[in-house]
């Protein structure tokens, strides 16, 4: 094996720690900008079920002011057309809101029909009683 001369010796002291440190800065800028490509994507992943958390709480809040006022309608109704075309609206509103999955989707929507078609007080205070834990 030859001796190494003097400027190859130079060489390599001054142009190795550059070749390590190069390697070292892609090595670091690499992993910074995978790490940041994570970090964003479960950003997004977390706003986007804050967003689906924020519109199921509108429509939770938005069936619950449904079911209140088709209650609280049929309670003080008094069979006039605009009061019934309410009542119907409200019913069909609810329905629409309501997940037909749900298991007491029949259930309530028969409790609905009651209520729009019951003209006297005690037999819709009674729909109303039966509705109220249901929904």
């Amino acid at each position: 094996m030859t001796p190494l001369t003097v400027s190859t010796q130079v060489t390599i002291m001054i142009f190795a720690p550059l070749a390590v440190g190069a390697v070292f800065t892609f090595l670091s800028v690499w992993l910074s900008g995978r790490n940041a490509t994570k970090n964003a994507r479960r950003q997004n992943d977390l706003a986007a079920r804050l967003k689906l958390a924020d519109f199921r709480q509108a429509w939770i809040d938005q069936l619950r002011a449904s079911l209140s006022e088709l209650q609280s309608l049929g309670l003080s109704s008094t069979n006039e057309t605009k009061e019934m075309q309410d009542l119907y609206r409200l019913g069909a509103k609810i329905r629409l809101l309501m997940n037909r999955k749900d298991v007491n989707y029949g259930t309530l929507s028969n409790l609905i029909d009651l209520l729009t078609m019951n003209a006297d007080f005690e037999g819709r205070c009674k729909v109303v009683k039966d509705m109220t834990p249901l929904s």
